[in-house]
């Protein structure tokens, strides 16, 4: 009869081990064999097993050094990546109405060419990062100032940031052309955290109502006078005269820069898609694609 219970402990220790030699660089010295025992909670046999197992098959090359201990050489990132059952990834991220949103996800899925990346989009930072949160998606991508109170409850953890300006170009106040002493009814998509925070700073000295809306009814509204005018991210959009609208740039300042920055966000404390998405997305890579997809050089394709 097979011992089905070692099998399972052959493998988590296979599983541990490969996310800890993900997690150390090269040239650093390793714990002892008695020491990671202790740290997994399984037998020095079964780790004495493991590590046999990944030095034969050259996942990993070791260097004893007699009573100074063993330094890890070399690893095979992605034949350890293969021991960590990860099978595809799932990035959550905005409706792809802009070029730099098509970039993004462009950019991000040419990085994982190992490993299967889809995108679920959905409109609404705060429902994409709940939805993170609670496990449905692997990874997430809003703006820094979106996230921001995830991170201080440390329930999110950023993996990359991109930069001012590479979420959205720039926001601004969108309203008929009046005066804007005439400004009285502001629309607020409550499902965005941008921008109700900056339609809480850009009129934080003059008195409002804020009226719900949403956010792609935003010209309709205005139109109808419904409300007066609204924070909007410009996108690709230069249409405003047509509407007879008004765009006018916010001033540029720390929190204008936080809503204009991508993040890509993960579960706090998910070290393993942490170690997955160190090992194969390069920040300038993906910021390089991304501007050739705004400045049409090519086709997105994600």
């Amino acid at each position: 009869m097979i011992d089905t219970d070692f099998i399972k402990k052959d493998y988590i220790a296979l599983f541990q081990l490969a996310q800890y030699f993900l997690n150390i660089e090269q040239g650093q010295r390793i714990e002892t064999i008695s020491r990671l025992s202790e740290q997994f909670g399984i037998s020095v046999g079964v780790i004495q097993k493991a590590l046999k197992t990944l030095e034969s098959n050259q996942f990993i090359y070791l260097e004893r050094k007699g009573c100074q201990g063993s330094y890890l050489k070399q690893i095979n990132p992605h034949q350890l990546v293969t021991l960590l059952n990860i099978s595809s990834l799932v990035c959550v991220m905005p409706l792809p109405y802009t070029k730099l949103y098509e970039g993004l996800a462009s950019g991000l899925k040419l990085q994982f060419e190992n490993i299967p990346l889809y995108f679920a989009h959905m409109r609404g930072a705060e429902a994409r990062l709940e939805c993170l949160y609670n496990g449905i998606y692997d990874l997430a991508v809003s703006s820094h100032l979106a996230c921001e109170h995830w991170l201080e409850q440390d329930k999110l953890e950023i993996v990359m940031q991109l930069g001012a300006g590479s979420y959205v170009q720039e926001h601004g106040l969108i309203c008929r052309d009046e005066p804007e002493n005439s400004l009285k009814k502001i629309g607020v998509d409550i499902r965005s955290p941008d921008q109700l925070k900056l339609t809480e700073w850009y009129f934080a000295e003059q008195e409002v109502e804020i009226v719900p809306i949403t956010y792609n009814n935003s010209f309709s509204l205005l139109k109808n006078h419904i409300i007066d005018g609204v924070i909007w991210n410009i996108g690709d959009r230069n249409d405003f005269k047509k509407h007879h609208l008004t765009f006018k740039s916010l001033k540029k300042n720390e929190l204008f820069n936080r809503a204009t920055e991508a993040v890509i966000l993960i579960k706090k404390g998910n070290e393993k898609i942490k170690q997955l998405f160190h090992l194969y997305a390069d920040r300038e890579m993906i910021l390089q694609h991304q501007q050739l997809v705004f400045n049409e050089k090519i086709e997105p394709s994600y």
